[in-house]
């Protein structure tokens, strides 16, 4: 047996899970040798060192063994000291049904499961995979659940290249077909017409999740390769951004006529210059097929000539039950008639404040809104709060902020603060709950000079600048932390990050 399977995070993993299992309450303590083992084998590593100094402390037993300098035992013999530790002296693990297998322990199904898809990460989750058929399932199941496929490498970079990595993938599917059905999401930094192609030459029978980024144009022929990757039998959510030179209507039209019918989130995104959202439309016939997908959420950033597209009859079916939009630099001067007719069946909406098109949106024609989302800025009021109609039926206002511009006080930010707290009163008269999501940006080891969070200061900033919300009760400071952006560059990826 394998014993990088019981690495740290494993063994936490496990006590986690017992405690999941046993209920509220306090957790039993651990045999007196697994406790040393567990000290010696698995925390005595540069980065454990702040935790054997705080074990250290707790009491005399664990100072003992945090202090003393044992060898690493071999492999073979960890694993044989955790077996023992187990099954000898832990008859609360016993009574979870816990017994020998061989040389090593054997936990029953429903917690091997827990383990692997809650808490073992990393190299332990690679191990897990090889130990047996039980645990290799589970683990596969993680493994191989979503694909990225990078943009090309930079010069002198070590990365391969999406191509090279879409050939390993397809060899790898072949001489073990039954990990088809792990993989859900697959996702291209950059479709480029070759990729396309070697990824389309198969069926993804569990695929759920598909987003092809940085699209060709249809001058390149990859058309027919993307009708059969939005073709799979399973796909639940697309995401489509194409190049500023290779958005038209048609080319929309042709990929959305094929997509699957399981399909139910649709994000159209493109970046296009002013001069570039007229591109006149591709030599292409209409499709012989009409789409069959009904969707239940739609976004739309900056790609205002989407909604013209959609706004066809030949899309009606698959808008008429659109329940959530995210709606993005669409720049459009007035209300467009597809926002309208959506907008009556709308429960959730997530829109900019920066983007001035909202402040033209038919907030009136939308009866059955309940959440809004938006970003926590003096627009917000002037172009969001302000224009709601008196008989808004918002329940809930989710606000995003970062943790920098509440960091420092700061009087501009109290008073952006204070006057949505006088709009949202005077305004919302149905809320129930107003959530600020504070994002916490990544500070590089070493490189950048971000201050370290304060999360007691940013909530009392926060609290001061909105006194009728906190009053209440209905405020809610949450924290999140800020996840690397797809299309930082190489350099970024591998920097570690400060632990805030």
């Amino acid at each position: 047996m394998d014993a990088l399977i019981i690495a740290t995070g494993f063994l936490q993993g496990l006590v986690q899970s017992y405690q999941q299992v046993a209920g509220p309450g306090l957790l039993p303590p651990l045999p007196l040798n697994l406790e040393r083992y567990i000290l010696r084998g698995f925390l005595s590593d540069d980065d454990s060192e702040q935790v054997l100094r705080t074990c250290s402390f707790i009491s005399e037993r664990l100072h003992h063994w945090a202090q003393l300098d044992f060898g690493h035992p071999s492999q073979t013999h960890a694993w044989r000291l955790f077996a023992g530790a187990i099954l000898d002296s832990s008859p609360l693990l016993r009574n979870l049904g816990i017994r020998r297998v061989g040389e090593g322990p054997f936990l029953p199904p429903e917690l091997e499961r827990q383990i692997i898809l809650h808490h073992v990460e990393g190299q332990d989750l690679a191990a897990c995979s090889l130990v047996c058929v039980r645990m290799r399932y589970w683990s596969q199941s993680r493994l191989f659940h979503t694909i990225v496929f990078n943009s090309k490498p930079s010069p002198g970079s070590r990365n391969v290249d999406p191509e090279t990595q879409a050939w390993r993938l397809l060899r790898i599917v072949e001489s073990s077909p039954h990990l088809l059905l792990h993989i859900r999401n697959l996702s291209l930094q950059y479709s480029s017409a070759p990729l396309l192609a070697i990824l389309s030459s198969r069926e993804w029978p569990a695929l759920e999740d598909l987003r092809l980024r940085y699209l060709p144009s249809v001058d390149e022929g990859c058309v027919p390769d993307i009708q059969r990757l939005v073709a799979s039998p399973s796909l639940r959510s697309l995401e489509l951004l194409f190049k500023p030179n290779a958005w038209n209507a048609d080319y929309l039209t042709y990929i959305l006529a094929h997509a699957s019918r399981t399909l139910t989130t649709l994000s159209l995104k493109a970046y296009l210059e002013p001069q570039a959202r007229h591109i006149p439309p591709s030599p292409l016939s209409r499709p012989s097929r009409n789409p069959s997908f009904i969707l239940d959420r739609l976004d739309v950033i900056s790609v205002p000539a989407t909604l013209d597209v959609l706004a066809q009859p030949y899309f009606a079916r698959c808008l008429s039950k659109v329940r959530e939009m995210r709606y993005y630099h669409t720049l459009c001067e007035t209300p467009h008639p597809l926002l309208n007719r959506i907008g009556r069946k709308l429960h959730s909406l997530e829109v900019e404040s920066r983007d001035y098109s909202v402040a033209n949106l038919a907030w009136a024609q939308m009866p059955l809104l309940t959440h809004l989302r938006c970003d926590l800025q003096h627009d917000t009021v002037v172009n969001i709060l302000a224009r709601l109609p008196p008989d808004n039926t918002l329940t809930t206002l989710t606000l995003t902020t970062t943790h920098q511009r509440w960091q420092a006080e700061s009087l501009d930010q109290r008073g952006i603060g204070l006057q949505l707290d006088r709009v949202v009163a005077e305004k919302l008269p149905r809320l129930r709950v107003v959530c600020v999501e504070v994002t916490v940006i990544p500070r590089y080891r070493g490189i950048t000079r971000i201050p370290r969070v304060d999360h007691a200061r940013v909530t009392r900033e926060l609290e001061a600048a909105l006194p009728r919300l906190k009053g209440s009760g209905v405020l809610s400071i949450i924290f999140l932390r800020q996840e690397y952006p797809w299309w930082l560059s190489d350099f970024f990826r591998k920097l570690r990050l400060e632990k805030d």
